[in-house]
């Protein structure tokens, strides 16, 4: 999925966590009054993503995984700094003409339809390679470079979805703090979307859950009919996961026949574990 580079810095999903009860002796201490505090819970609350910086210190150094915690090291970026709005939705109008008469009457329909626009100046996103898959990087530059041009989206032909492909950089993660660390593989915050399987070890999750389904892409061949495909339910990026023993991946792939071909929808984690202090 998508992040953000917000004036030159990289920003991560903010990760989705427990609640936890704020003491009174703790609000005193972070805020002046309540009505400070209460700002400050809902400017937290709308947050989608955060700085890069303390996206990996929460994830290195964080005795509980709860808002609290997180909330805590993000009040001092709020305090002295507007988020950026990184979406923005337009309602943009659409006309079906009634050929007969040559207007939206009779037949004819008039609606509006949301569209969401990049309000920042750069989106990143992660691939993973090991060694041996390293060799498919100029063919997925390739593809990447086809979809900057052709577009993604309902939209394409009246102009939408198109964006300019800047190009690969290798990300090395130079943040882990000096001293040994131990990584917990179970559980983890993921970037991407995941399909909810029965490998999650739910009642030690906390996600947030919504329905997609998605059109079938024809590409250059015209789909006709069924062009939906299955309502599928998806764990949210910033999900805090974890894995039930013996399993090595939470989401998954699903297959599916469509007109003698084959259609996929995608739902696999891109994990960023917890590191611990031995």
């Amino acid at each position: 999925s998508a992040m953000p580079i917000i004036k030159g810095k990289r920003h991560f999903f903010k990760p989705i966590l427990p609640p936890k009860f704020i003491p009174e002796e703790e609000r005193k201490r972070l805020f002046k009054d309540d009505t400070e505090f209460r700002i400050a819970i809902k400017k937290f609350k709308k947050l989608r993503f955060i700085p890069e910086e303390i996206f990996f210190e929460f994830i290195e150094d964080s005795e509980s995984l709860d808002e609290f915690s997180l909330f805590r090291r993000v009040w001092n970026w709020l305090k002295s700094e507007e988020p950026a709005r990184v979406y923005s939705v337009h309602s943009t109008p659409h006309a079906s003409i009634d050929r007969l008469v040559g207007s939206t009457g009779e037949n004819g329909e008039f609606f509006f339809e949301r569209n969401y626009f990049v309000g920042v100046d750069k989106l990143f996103f992660f691939i993973a390679f090991d060694n041996l898959a390293f060799r498919f990087k100029t063919g997925i530059e390739a593809a990447i470079r086809l979809l900057s041009d052709w577009g993604l989206g309902g939209n394409r032909s009246i102009g939408f979805g198109r964006f300019e492909f800047l190009g690969f950089c290798e990300y090395k993660c130079e943040h882990n703090r000096s001293g040994s660390s131990i990584c917990d593989l179970r559980k983890y915050i993921t970037l991407s979307p995941v399909l909810a399987t029965g490998r999650i070890e739910y009642e030690s999750s906390f996600y947030d859950v919504f329905i997609y389904k998605g059109a079938v892409d024809g590409g250059l061949k015209k789909v006709t009919s069924n062009i939906w495909k299955k309502r599928v339910v998806y764990l949210r990026e910033g999900s805090l996961l974890k894995v039930k023993e013996g399993s090595k991946l939470a989401g998954g792939i699903l297959e599916e026949t469509f007109n003698s071909g084959k259609i996929y929808q995608y739902g696999l984690e891109f994990p960023v574990h917890f590191l611990y202090k031995e």
